[in-house]
């Protein structure tokens, strides 16, 4: 079994629905998955030094938009194999073998994770406090019995963090809860914004670009907007007054227009074949296909897409209007 259909079953057994990129079409993610509000974007590569500082950009601005937890799972370095039980990051993306992943999806977290090639562990800092207060310990005390330099104690304490050869004598001393496990977290920061465009539209539309010039638009109307190697070229997401994206929330509370999956293309076989699986999907999360070309094809793209032409686009002027047509 490959480690994608072997990731994919371990995903359905546990709940969660998925969609799974196609063979022989290129995407920055492998896999989508959702149970409930939890929602993972998870890409493989068998080095961990496969993931470029561009394509980690790319799928790190994607997770954001989909309030997802993102994952790449590698099964070594170009030095050696990775390690089950340790968090590893590249890009400052968390990077796990795939034996780490089930466990994490059975929420059991590493306690270890790699830095600058040295394995540590995350230590509470209320715990030792009161610890060492309590058993009346000095920070030499503490050397003496670890068999490190007072200096390596106060890196302890003040980074709050140790070495993985210590862990088994500061345990002893401070009981296992001292060490914290290792959680996988959200990014909710977009590392770069789109710079907004004109509202009169002044500006040259190069058609090599065209899916760029339909992201400008988007953004420039209001809408918080990714664009990128997927099923999909642009991500349009309605974002509240507060500029929370909420993906995640509850279906009762949430709109599907507030989600858009756009497709830019003069081919119609390109948006006929994109447009299938963005529906897929739109099974997961929930959200709008929106079609964009210069012609409107003869055809009908896929069950529920919309397609709005170039021209059409260009002469809207708010993002509700924008909405109500997608929702038509």
């Amino acid at each position: 079994m490959s480690s994608i259909k072997e990731i994919t079953y371990e995903l359905i057994k546990r709940g969660f629905c998925i969609w799974q990129t196609h063979e022989n079409t290129v995407s920055c993610f492998d896999i989508l998955a959702r149970r409930d509000t939890q929602i993972f974007v998870l890409k493989f590569y068998k080095f961990i030094e496969s993931i470029t500082k561009e394509n980690a950009g790319e799928i790190k601005n994607l997770a954001v938009c989909l309030s997802a937890y993102l994952l790449v799972l590698a099964e070594s370095s170009k030095n050696c194999p990775l390690n089950d039980d340790v968090l590893y990051s590249r890009y400052n993306i968390a990077v796990v073998t795939y034996e780490t992943f089930k466990k994490i999806l059975d929420e059991e977290y590493p306690l270890l994770y790699s830095t600058r090639g040295n394995y540590c562990a995350e230590i509470d800092e209320e715990i030792f406090s009161d610890i060492k207060a309590e058993l009346n310990l000095t920070l030499d005390d503490i050397a003496e019995i670890l068999h490190v330099s007072k200096q390596a104690v106060y890196r302890y304490e003040t980074q709050c963090r140790i070495p993985q050869n210590v862990i088994e004598k500061f345990s002893g001393i401070f009981g296992k809860d001292i060490i914290k496990k290792v959680k996988i977290s959200k990014s909710s920061q977009i590392i770069s914004l789109r710079s907004h465009i004109p509202k009169n539209n002044n500006f040259e539309m190069r058609p090599a670009k065209k899916y760029l010039y339909v992201a400008d638009k988007l953004s420039a109307l209001g809408f918080l907007t990714w664009e990128g190697t997927a099923a999909f070229n642009i991500l349009a997401i309605n974002t509240t007054d507060e500029g929370d994206i909420n993906i995640s929330r509850p279906k009762e509370n949430r709109k599907k227009e507030d989600i858009n999956f756009l497709i830019v293309s003069n081919d119609f076989r390109v948006l006929s074949k994109r447009a299938n699986f963005v529906e897929e999907i739109t099974e997961i999360i929930p959200g709008i296909c929106i079609c964009v070309g210069k012609y409107k094809p003869g055809k009908t793209l896929g069950k529920r897409a919309k397609f709005i032409k170039e021209m059409d686009l260009r002469n809207i002027e708010t993002k509700e209007e924008f909405i109500e047509i997608a929702k038509e």
